[in-house]
């Protein structure tokens, strides 16, 4: 029985690696993202706005994409360049809050759903 992963993130360019990687070891592959990836087996597609208020139907669509998974790798992320003192900071703060914590928190809900302190 192939081992199973899931990726989140996994249509960026760090995330095609990933999936490209486990898909010639033969894994079972659920991609996450914002468009599909032909080398995995599932694809939960994320709208445009996906936030924290859609994480419970994101994680209801992977769990029902994939029950049981060996190895969650979590890809997502963004990077804003810029300074503090830019009038749009506070935006590219909320945008890079998104990116990069909403998808590591979602990774970690999906790995270790039993920990207190991801409930």
């Amino acid at each position: 029985m192939p081992k199973k992963l899931l990726v989140i993130g996994g249509t960026g360019a760090l995330g095609r690696g990933v999936v490209s990687l486990f898909a010639r070891a033969s894994w079972g592959i659920t991609s996450v993202g914002f468009t599909a990836n032909e080398d995995a087996h599932n694809n939960v597609l994320l709208p445009k706005s996906n936030s924290l208020k859609e994480a419970l139907q994101t994680l209801q669509e992977i769990s029902s994409r994939c029950s049981q998974v060996d190895t969650v790798v979590c890809t997502a992320g963004g990077w804003s360049g810029g300074s503090i003192r830019d009038a749009d900071s506070l935006v590219n703060l909320g945008e890079m809050h998104s990116k990069n914590l909403e998808s590591a928190f979602l990774a970690a809900l999906k790995a270790t759903p039993g920990m207190v302190s991801f409930c």
